[in-house]
């Protein structure tokens, strides 16, 4: 062996030497045993030192699939940092979990000019975990509550959630630590808790109107905009647009939230999206001509102000100048979708 094989490798030689001194001086059993002891704290010891984190973001990096009024866009891009997360990868046990807790922890301690408001962590690639991380665990979560900010847990495989849910030292309460199923659910969870923080500028909106106003250029054009606009509410549950239906209409959503959903033979809809209040819904199919290629629920009480293909015609041929700030406002708002779909792949690609 070189001496720079041996500097590499000497936790190995010194296993190695052990458990030759064992067997001389004990027996052959003897050193066997202790060699699997001995590995066995060698491989704890070596494994701690890998990082099970695999790409850490905050609220600026990665977003939820929610489309937000521009007032709150703004505000969680400036105010992103407070929501930090974490893709944990790999096996998680006593060693790599403490590890983890404590660069955690020490996070906490040197955020002391915009503190961490939710903290998340995401299971994705983790493939399992044993039952001593469910201890590590409950200290983030108190160090959490300690710092009054909240742990989310996301993408969780049953067995891991099983583990961390047993016995008097279950991590998640429902108060302080709280599950997901997706990451994006959790990233929209942190979003709103930060946004409930701020409600001088949560409720800063003011009148529709008045927003409308700004996104069409003044109030002269607005008005002629808003002529040919119709007024609807839905309940939760009530559907503002099939899939495959004829690309008729663009709904401008005023209050509510709703969900955007693709419909799989012999599956479960999946959802897309996430709408809130100022959000725009159906332009791509409107301008394109092609069939809806998603269907959109209500998922609270919601209004809207639906321009149908009629109306936007007969405003072309009355007033060119609001058809014209009605496009330009629809091209503003596919422009922040590429941006935002953009950011998630690049996002992702790290």
């Amino acid at each position: 062996l070189s001496w720079g094989s041996l500097a590499r490798n000497w936790p190995e030689f010194l296993l190695t030497c052990l458990i030759a001194a064992l067997i001389l001086t004990t027996g052959y059993l003897e050193g066997l045993a202790g060699g699997l002891v001995g590995a066995a704290l060698l491989f704890a010891y070596t494994y701690s030192r890998v990082s099970v984190v695999r790409r850490a973001f905050s609220r600026r990096d990665r977003s939820s699939a929610v489309d937000r009024m521009p007032e709150h866009a703004r505000l969680l891009a400036e105010e992103g940092g407070r929501i930090q997360g974490f893709d944990l990868h790999g096996y998680l046990f006593f060693a790599t979990s403490s590890r983890l807790v404590e660069d955690l922890k020490r996070r906490f301690q040197e955020r002391t000019d915009a503190p961490i408001t939710s903290l998340i962590l995401d299971f994705r690639l983790v493939s399992g975990v044993d039952v001593t991380t469910a201890f590590s665990f409950a200290k983030l979560r108190n160090a959490c509550e300690e710092h009054g900010a909240t742990l989310l847990l996301s993408g969780m495989q049953p067995a891991v959630a099983e583990t961390l849910a047993a016995g008097r030292q279950s991590v998640v309460d429902g108060r302080v630590a709280r599950r997901f199923e997706t990451l994006d659910g959790a990233l929209e969870w942190a979003e709103e808790d930060l946004l409930r923080g701020h409600a001088d500028v949560a409720g800063a909106d003011g009148e529709f109107g008045r927003w409308l106003a700004r996104q069409f250029g003044g109030e002269e054009i607005a008005g002629a905009v808003m002529e040919h606009l119709e007024r609807l509410t839905f309940a939760a549950g009530d559907r503002l647009v099939e899939q495959g239906a004829p690309p008729d209409s663009v709904d401008l959503i005023v209050s509510g939230r709703v969900g955007v959903f693709l419909e799989r033979p012999g599956a479960p809809p999946l959802r897309l999206r996430s709408m809130a209040s100022h959000a725009v819904i159906g332009e791509m199919g409107f301008y394109r001509g092609h069939p809806r290629a998603a269907a959109v629920v209500a998922a609270a009480e919601t209004t809207t102000l639906r321009m149908r293909r009629d109306a936007y015609d007969r405003m072309a041929a009355a007033h060119p100048a609001a058809a014209a700030a009605f496009d330009r406002f629809i091209i503003r708002t596919l422009a922040d979708r590429l941006t935002y779909a953009n950011s998630e792949l690049a996002g992702h690609a790290l």
